[in-house]
């Protein structure tokens, strides 16, 4: 009966501690920007440099600045794709505000042809404590009837857990929803390598997801992107 009991108490505290572990996997950050930028490609360098500026003094400066993404489509080096999340929109609004900031919106500023912002809120922000220094990294843009929105959610947000403890090679999903229509969903997916996205398309979880969700999805763009700057805020 002792050794029932012990067994037991065990197997309960390694229940608690996996359910720790998942619900630290979902961060739920208050504040969510989303920066499309169109350049000249023959500018993406110098853009790169001073994201990379921007991004260091930033997170350095700014304790709620949780992490801020930059990648350029590889088919379309001009535009750029900026994602910026916050503890708060206070955050968000002093980071507006900083000299780091200024200097770096005047700097690109002659860079950019086209600038559209978008907020966003999360639908479930999954991320490992690090990133690896050559990632792939990966955007999808979906388009969901509106009247599967709610079954879409519960399985990518199960879909999104089960990959970030189960793949070593998954670094971090960011599934969001444009605020002014949360039936448009932009993911930015990162993965270690080309071998870990294809390992993952091909795990069980994500076949489960697929089968799910097919009909839900009325539109679909996928892309690989090359990561500009990519900063997370240590853990």
């Amino acid at each position: 009966m002792k050794r029932f009991a012990l067994g037991t108490a065990i197997a309960v505290a390694l229940a608690v501690l996996v359910w720790r572990l998942a619900v630290a996997q979902e961060p739920r950050p208050a504040y969510l920007q989303l920066a499309i930028l169109d350049m000249d490609a023959t500018r993406l360098d110098a853009f790169k440099v001073a994201a990379a500026e921007h991004a260091a003094a930033a997170g350095q400066a700014e304790p709620d600045l949780l992490a801020l993404y930059a990648v350029s489509e590889r088919d379309n080096p001009g535009r750029v794709r900026v994602l910026e999340i916050y503890a708060n929109e206070a955050a968000y609004r002093a980071h507006l505000a900083s000299s780091h900031y200024q200097t770096f919106a005047s700097t690109i500023r002659p860079m950019l042809t086209d600038r559209r912002l978008l907020a966003l809120q999360p639908v479930f922000i999954g991320t490992k404590s690090a990133l690896p220094s050559s990632p792939q990294v990966r955007v999808a843009e979906l388009d969901i009837a509106p009247q599967h929105l709610a079954a879409y959610t519960t399985a990518v947000r199960e879909e999104i857990a089960d990959s970030i403890r189960l793949e070593h090679g998954v670094i971090a999903i960011h599934a969001t929803a444009l605020a002014s229509d949360p039936a448009k969903l932009m993911f930015l997916e990162i993965y270690a390598d080309e071998a870990a996205y294809q390992s993952h398309i091909a795990s069980p979880h994500f076949k489960k997801y697929v089968a799910t969700t097919a009909s839900f999805i009325t539109g679909r763009r996928l892309m690989v992107t090359e990561p500009l700057v990519l900063y997370k805020k240590p853990q």
